[in-house]
């Protein structure tokens, strides 16, 4: 969650625009202050059925400085319109949900009180779980690291968004850059291939995260965002009032690969 969190406050201005591409140079461009917004990121694990959630503060875009956590809220999480589990905070600006079951297709209200004076919500709604379907043969070896292709059944009649990652020992190698959807594909067979640097006595395995819709959204734009926007830019999301990041659901079953 940490990198992802790094990546929001880059988009939304927060850091030069010179860190998207890893350059060392400042590469000058008109940005404009924006107001100060929350940056809530926030990640509901259906396998697990732990809720994590990080909160910070955008700040000056020439403040070289990590951006201030955000200690001291209430964050609950919501659902059936009568249940709700208090989350503890974990480390400044962290908050953790007890374990709970989250059922596919219900919908799910993240509450944080006492955030800059305010009160914010957003709701999100489980997503199904599929499960990849893995064959020895398609785990090659490269001068990289270990290639997986894998491929999974997509459900009819239905929208279903994801987000296909590789673990090593365990630790997800995220990025947003690899989330798709069934658009024109549904019902289909869907196919992915992932390269992860990792060696053979490395635990290698899958996660097939299936996303909820807002979420998926979300990263489409940051994907898309282009030099023509306006900086800074705040991808639309599903928290109720401004705020940078998004209250995310996924789904998925974690299935270890065998290396030879």
């Amino acid at each position: 969650m940490k990198s992802i969190i790094n990546k929001i406050n880059i988009l939304v201005g927060l850091v030069c625009l010179s860190l998207l591409f890893g350059c060392e140079d400042i590469i000058e461009f008109p940005l404009k202050e924006s107001q100060k917004l929350p940056v809530i990121d926030a990640e509901f694990d259906m396998y697990t059925g732990i809720c994590m959630v990080k909160v910070s503060q955008t700040q000056s875009l020439l403040d070289k400085e990590p951006s201030p956590v955000v200690s001291g809220l209430e964050v609950s999480i919501q659902y059936d319109n009568t249940k709700s589990k208090i989350f503890i905070a974990t480390e400044k600006g962290t908050y953790q949900s007890e374990k709970f079951i989250a059922r596919p297709g219900k919908t799910y209200t993240l509450i944080i009180k006492n955030l800059m004076g305010q009160e914010y919500r957003a709701k999100a709604v489980a997503p199904n779980l599929i499960l990849p379907i893995v064959k020895d043969s398609v785990i090659k070896y490269t001068s990289n690291g270990i290639d997986v292709a894998f491929e999974w059944n997509d459900p009819q009649n239905q929208e279903n968004y994801y987000w296909p990652i590789l673990t090593v020992n365990k630790v997800p190698k995220k990025s947003w850059y690899n989330i798709t959807s069934d658009n024109g594909r549904n019902g289909n067979t869907m196919f992915e291939n992932l390269q992860v640097n990792a060696k053979k006595s490395d635990e290698i395995g899958i996660q097939l995260q299936s996303l909820d819709a807002d979420s998926f959204r979300y990263y489409q734009q940051l994907i898309n965002l282009s030099f023509d926007e306006q900086l800074p830019y705040n991808s639309k999301n599903n928290f109720d009032k401004p705020a940078a990041g998004v209250f995310r659901i996924i789904n998925y079953k974690p299935i270890k690969l065998t290396l030879k």
